[in-house]
């Protein structure tokens, strides 16, 4: 997918969005707010990472 769309909108890579969350969310109890979310890789790396930090509802933390 190319990172620059014909609107000068910028899109975070996937990659880019696990580093993020890896640094950004410490533990399974972190609330999660991206106001904006685009296609939502930064939400979906939340949502992983609160997983690997064994959270019980990460699906009520992660609000975009």
């Amino acid at each position: 997918m190319n990172s620059e769309r014909t609107n000068g909108v910028f899109y975070t890579p996937p990659e880019v969005a696990n580093f993020v969350a890896d640094l950004a969310i410490p533990s399974s109890n972190s609330t999660v707010l991206d106001p904006c979310y685009g296609e939502g890789s930064l939400l979906l790396a939340a949502y992983s990472r609160l997983l690997e930090l064994h959270s019980k509802s990460p699906k009520k933390q992660i609000f975009g």
